[in-house]
């Protein structure tokens, strides 16, 4: 059980029997479908559970389970549905075909989403089916119930919604919001909610299903729709795994760090060293100095100082006992470390100073100079000089996605819709280019699918925004475009097979369809760049520009066999 306030777990309790693969709750008692064919109830009380009831094994797997009024329900890999009293009995057993992912209850039907692409309603008092309808051309994974409607959705990323209407359940409704596997659906104010295996939720109004035969809601929402797919909701702020200085990789994989240097030169990639913390704990927070002199990470234990030495090259630990924390940032004098609380340790004499308390946990930090922000999961950010608090940004409604100082030590925020925000730290005001273009920026750059990530000063009058696959210079100084002109990937051949190390800071694109005329390249304002992609990480040190990309071609060369000759979630 988990704190939604802090995520972190409140109390932890070993299941036996493999993997849980679906979970039903009731008041104080969770329903377990298990990997080894039982099904487990727990019961919460005095801040622990306890297993109170272990049902009959079956010959499969448990993959979906429910609790309906005074039965519990649980459907297999082999695609049965078994239906049990409170006692633990069964009262019925149902057929389907082949694995059943999901199952509800709509009126007085139950109902099974299996991986045929068939959704069945079933008279679970006879067992007996009701009514089959093919919905979908793969698994369904998840299912979604009021008294009259049911919606599905999985493997093929269309979510049906179905409707009881005149004895019959019929197709009432489509939508396609996302583009990969759906996973769970959920309502919210009325609205439905999507997601799954991509990193993002998708919302969807009533009115954007497409429907078919006497069941016509608004046309025009549904065209529009079509044009432009709903936007995603944020999730969490984007956590890097990546951190560069200069020609150093700082790579973290969750439950280890590894260091790397790339010589552009030789075309070579050299591991210093690999980094696993004891005991198998992940890694929450890790940064990498200006100097190279100094790195740390944090664990949910503590968070540790190393001195590195590049050219040796060796790492000391010199501090092992600091608070663990969620964001890590060096200064050229300081490591702060944030949580719930700030805290500032000289790298001089290792003094460690507690600054302030927050009201909420940290998600993101940016350091310059003497000044320092703080990004809080309630949406707030904090700025800080020479150790001391200096103000609160005005709050933002929008969920702020990145942040970082540019400019003239300003602070700048990225929002969930894209819209950039800057703010002088000297008069703590909104800096000249928020107060004249705030709401004049191209549509198609606020209206593009993916989220900003990151913010990088560029210059003293310039920022670079990026995503995970594209990246945009912005010039402070200079009015916006009506429209920004998107340069895709295709336009740089160069780039194709050819090595992608430590880029130094040069133009990257031309309006001119081909390169190979002798044209200077210039990065022009408001362009949306898609050379790279996907974009783990981006940075600017020291004149150096790092691109740190994943290589989706590569990626599917070394994918397993079984990926080529099995369906996905089967």
């Amino acid at each position: 059980m988990y704190s939604s306030e802090k995520i972190e777990p409140l109390v932890t309790c070993r299941v036996s029997g493999g993997g849980v693969w679906d979970m039903a709750s009731k008041s104080n008692s969770y329903l377990l479908a298990c990997d080894d064919g039982i099904l487990r109830l727990f019961t919460y009380e005095d801040e622990s559970f306890t297993l109170t009831q272990s049902f009959p094994k079956q010959d499969s797997k448990l993959l979906s389970c429910l609790i309906h009024e005074s039965s519990y329900f649980a459907s297999t890999s082999s695609g049965s549905i078994i239906k049990f009293s409170l006692k633990g009995q069964i009262i019925q057993r149902m057929q389907g075909e082949g694995p059943i992912w999901a199952l509800t209850y709509s009126g007085n039907f139950l109902v099974s989403g299996e991986s045929s692409g068939m959704l069945s309603f079933w008279n679970d008092s006879r067992g007996t089916l009701k009514q089959q309808i093919k919905t979908h051309e793969a698994d369904i994974l998840c299912l979604l119930s009021t008294e009259e409607e049911v919606y599905a959705s999985g493997v093929d990323s269309k979510v049906v919604r179905c409707s009881f209407h005149n004895n019959e359940w019929l197709i009432t409704g489509k939508a396609r919001g996302q583009s990969h596997d759906i996973r769970i659906l959920a309502q919210v104010n009325g609205n439905l909610i999507s997601g799954g295996v991509t990193s993002d939720i998708c919302i969807y109004t009533q009115e954007i299903f497409e429907t078919q035969g006497n069941f016509r809601v608004n046309f025009k929402n549904q065209v529009q729709f079509k044009k432009n797919p709903v936007r995603h909701i944020a999730t969490l702020t984007y956590g890097q795994a990546v951190r560069t200085r200069k020609n150093v990789v700082m790579h973290n994989l969750g439950h280890s760090l590894h260091l790397w240097q790339i010589d552009n030169d030789s075309k070579s990639i050299v591991k210093l060293f690999d980094i696993i913390p004891k005991g198998n704990s992940g890694i929450s927070a890790f940064a990498l100095s200006k100097s190279l002199k100094y790195l740390s990470y944090s664990t949910l234990q503590n968070t540790k100082l190393l001195s590195l030495d590049i050219e040796t090259p060796s790492l000391e630990y010199i501090e092992s006992s600091l608070v663990p924390s969620t964001a890590l940032e060096f200064s050229s004098a300081y490591l702060y470390l944030a949580y719930t609380d700030l805290y500032a340790v000289s790298l001089k004499n290792l003094e460690s100073s507690h600054l302030y308390r927050f009201g909420s946990v940290c998600v993101k930090m940016s350091t310059e100079s003497q000044y320092c922000c703080v990004l809080l999961r309630n949406n707030q950010v904090h700025v800080f000089k020479n150790n001391q608090f200096l103000f609160t940004l005005p709050q933002i409604e929008k969920p702020i996605t990145a942040l970082s100082f540019g400019g003239k030590k300003n602070v700048y925020v990225v929002t969930d819709d894209n819209a950039l925000q800057g703010y002088r730290t000297k008069i703590q005001e909104p800096d000249s280019f928020t107060s004249k273009y705030a709401y004049r920026l191209p549509k198609n750059f606020l209206n593009e699918v993916n989220r900003i990530v990151g913010v990088l000063p560029f210059s003293k009058t310039a920022l670079i925004l990026y995503t995970h696959y594209s990246f945009t210079l912005v010039e402070l100084d200079k009015k916006p475009p009506k429209k920004c002109e998107i340069v895709t990937k295709d336009r740089f051949p160069e780039h194709k097979h050819t090595w992608a190390g430590v880029l130094s800071l040069h133009s990257l694109h031309s309006k001119k369809k081909t390169l190979g005329e002798d044209a200077e390249k210039t990065l022009d304002n408001f362009v949306i760049n898609k050379r790279f992609g996907p974009i783990y990480y981006m940075s600017v040190n020291d004149g150096v520009w790092t691109v740190c990309e994943l290589d989706w071609e590569r990626i599917l060369e070394l994918k397993p066999k079984p990926l080529d000759i099995h369906k996905y979630g089967t």
